[in-house]
């Protein structure tokens, strides 16, 4: 997110295709994403999102803003990394 160059690493691109969702499958990538980026020695990631962040609270993310981003409403999301 180019406009918050202050808040990093980012958590990006996780997609899952419409017939493999509800599955986990978005959960084991974040999960595997998670411990690598504990083995990199990172205390906190940051995410946007537009739709999904449901699923990124349920995994431990919590909520910093909501704002537009690229003509977007998304909402900026932020996860303490434990090792």
């Amino acid at each position: 997110m180019d406009t918050k160059p202050d808040l990093t690493p980012w958590l990006a691109a996780v997609y899952v295709k419409v017939g493999f969702r509800r599955q986990g499958v978005a959960t084991d990538l974040i999960a595997r994403c998670e411990i690598e980026a504990a083995r990199s020695n990172v205390s906190a990631w940051y995410l946007y999102t537009e739709f999904a962040s449901g699923l990124y609270e349920k995994l431990g993310w919590r909520h910093l803003e909501r704002c537009d981003y690229k003509g977007v409403t998304v909402d900026v999301m932020r996860k303490q990394i434990t090792s």
